[in-house]
Parts: structure tokens; sequence; C-alpha cells
């Protein structure tokens, strides 16, 4: 059984697209950025659309075992960011 997740990415604003930063969360990628996390979120709406945005959402497939290891590690930076640990 595989899972389906989404990986947000900046991207260069040239034909190739090539990844300037990921993450795994708008929030984490805006950080990762400096920007706000609704300009990250209105990039990739504008791509969603079919327009040319530096913020895209991509899906990765998993399985099982590597989806439980990564929502792990999500959890973990979480509660890191949150002054939780």
């Amino acid at each position: 059984m595989t899972e389906k997740i989404p990986v947000f990415m900046a991207v260069s604003q040239d034909r190739y697209e090539l990844p300037l930063a990921v993450a795994d969360s708008t929030w984490e990628l805006a950080r990762l950025r400096g920007v706000t996390e609704s300009a990250v979120c209105k990039g990739i709406t504008r791509q969603t659309r079919g327009q040319k945005s530096k913020y895209i959402r991509v899906w990765i497939e998993m399985t099982a075992e590597e989806y439980a290891a990564h929502m792990e590690k999500v959890r973990m930076a979480q509660r890191r960011a949150a002054g939780l640990c």
C-alpha cells in the first residue's frame, strides 16, 4: 500500500524550474524563503490553475512504513517549532 503526500518547493523562474528549497509544509517553506505563508499559498494556487509560479506542490508516493517514519519526523519538527522539545 502506498501513500501520496504533498511536497512544497520553491523553484527557479526559468524554463527548467530547478528546486531552490523543499519543505513538507507551506509554513516551513515560507520560513525557509523568508516570506509569508500566504505568499506561498498564493503561488501554489497559481500553479494549480496552470499559471507560472515560483512555488509549486508535487505529490510523491511512499510505502506505509516510509509514510509512518516521515510523519513522525514532521510531528517532531512541529513540536520543536512550537517550543515543546
